[in-house]
């Protein structure tokens, strides 16, 4: 099932699972966290048959470690190969470089990345911040001075995590 596959039913099916269809959110961890943030800014441009019109928009997304530019200096080539073929139009880089898509209706994000990630140059996930934050957006930050690239031992778990849960909590998305 594709993402927004997903997230329709997650809303279709939200009184049947105790769930709040309002507060239906997405996470990503690296590329993945391309797959959320392309969710969160391109919710409108459906490629799934929506008859019922069910809101595709995330209500937030959580990105950790998150691949977002394909610009020249922060591209990650293969993820960008692997999304986007080798031969592609600035228009489909633009596209898919997520700070360039931000507006006013992105749903709010948490992000948080470590400063030595040798993977995904950390500015990406500053990009994105800055084009939410210049969308007056809500937004949190969590950078970490180490961690590299997957982090789940240093910082640990319950910390990024346990900022995350705060930030949801203050923003009433839990």
């Amino acid at each position: 099932m594709n993402p927004i596959q997903l997230l329709k039913s997650v809303r279709m099916n939200s009184k049947k699972w105790h769930i709040k269809s309002n507060k239906v959110g997405v996470m990503g961890f690296s590329a993945g966290g391309h797959l959320a943030a392309t969710l969160a800014v391109h919710h409108d441009d459906v490629f799934i048959e929506n008859p019922s019109k069910v809101r595709l928009r995330p209500d937030f997304t959580m990105l950790i470690y998150p691949l977002i530019s394909f610009a020249d200096k922060l591209v990650h080539q293969e993820s960008m190969d692997n999304l986007l073929g080798k031969e592609v139009s600035k228009t489909k880089i633009d596209y898919y470089s997520i700070e360039k898509q931000v507006n006013r209706s992105t749903p709010p994000s948490f992000i948080t990345y470590a400063l030595d990630d040798d993977i995904v140059p950390p500015e990406n996930g500053l990009l994105f911040y800055e084009a939410l934050c210049a969308n007056k957006v809500r937004v949190r930050l969590k950078t970490y001075p180490k961690g590299g690239h997957g982090f789940l031992i240093e910082p640990s778990f319950t910390t990024w995590f346990g900022e995350c849960t705060v930030w949801m909590r203050k923003n009433r998305l839990l």
